[in-house]
């Protein structure tokens, strides 16, 4: 079976940390961290993963336009949004 290919991208050290035990299964392999937004599109295009768990609210870039960017640099590269953010309007976004 292959692995599904994480990158984590929070500012948090506890986050990423919490994402990794929960992810912590035969199927995910963590293959990437950025602990800031201006790190998040180079950590991808180094490892090639198949899934990015993204906070919105990064140092350097937040992660809105680390979306933006991912979906027209890496269409294929999937992205699941793990952020405390409690705005209607973000959700939008």
């Amino acid at each position: 079976m292959r692995r599904l290919k994480v990158v984590v991208a929070d500012d948090h050290g506890l986050m990423i940390e919490a994402v990794g035990i929960a992810l912590a299964r035969p199927e995910f392999e963590i293959v990437g961290v950025a602990e800031s937004g201006s790190e998040v599109l180079p950590v991808v295009q180094q490892t090639d993963p198949d899934l990015v768990v993204l906070d919105l609210r990064m140092p350097g870039m937040d992660g809105l336009t680390c979306i933006r960017l991912l979906r027209e640099r890496m269409p294929s590269v999937k992205i699941a949004v793990l952020s405390a953010v409690d705005s209607e309007d973000t959700a939008r976004e």
